[in-house]
């Protein structure tokens, strides 16, 4: 018996099927996964194209991945809404074609992976458009006085170990005349909370000398 041979023609129509599901599905022509980095306190936004289907009763959802698992938790839903449990920091709105998802005020324990799609909550199922995995790093701290000094440290070390060119003198110039500055400014203060010290030192001893003449004197006072 002879195996049918398959003609061009009905590779061709195979072909063309093939694409027209991948068309049907969102997933031609388009990425269908990124890759975003974020900063703590940032705003993420994604847009996911899909190709509406007729009619279009499904809601549009927003998703986060379970780790390890293949379903996902429900974020934001659209037109119907989860307002019991949607956060105020998670937005999403749609056109004909395009999905538009906003996440503000960006958190590290928001990175993941979620999901953009159609979600049919007879069935609780969702029909995926888009993957994004989302990385959030904390956000940069201020530099310290002490790394300030440590920096500056390292500085004229650099300086002192390169070549002393006229500019590299002229800054260790500049820099030991601040220092002078500087140290000059501190005896200074060190000798007036000194002399403040002494001179009340001085005070008290003048109020305890007047003190004993007045106790001195009382007597004849008093006997006159």
């Amino acid at each position: 018996m002879e195996r049918s041979k398959m003609t061009p023609e009905v590779l061709l129509q195979l072909l063309l099927l093939l694409l027209w599901v991948s068309y049907e599905r969102g997933s031609l022509g388009k990425e269908v996964y990124e890759d975003k980095h974020r900063v703590v306190g940032e705003t993420l936004t994604v847009s996911c194209q899909y190709t509406p289907q007729k009619p279009d009763h499904l809601d549009k959802a927003w998703c986060k991945k379970i780790v390890n698992a293949t379903t996902c938790t429900l974020l934001i839903t659209r037109p119907r809404s989860r307002s019991k449990t949607e956060d105020r920091r998670y937005s999403l709105s749609y056109n004909t074609n395009v999905i538009s998802i906003n996440m503000s005020d960006l958190r590290v324990e928001d990175s993941g992976e979620y999901w953009c799609g159609n979600h049919n909550s007879s069935a609780n199922v969702i029909d995926v458009f888009k993957k994004v995995h989302l990385t959030v790093a904390p956000a940069p701290t201020q530099r310290t006085t002490q790394q300030e000094l440590t920096t500056m440290i390292e500085a004229i070390a650099i300086i002192s170990t390169t070549k002393r060119s006229p500019n590299c003198l002229l800054l260790l110039v500049v820099f030991g005349l601040l220092l002078l500055k500087g140290l000059t400014f501190l005896v200074l203060l060190v000798l007036l909370f000194r002399f403040k010290n002494q001179s009340n030192g001085y005070t008290g001893k003048v109020e305890e000398l007047n003190k004993l003449e007045l106790s001195e004197i009382s007597p004849y006072l008093s006997s006159s």
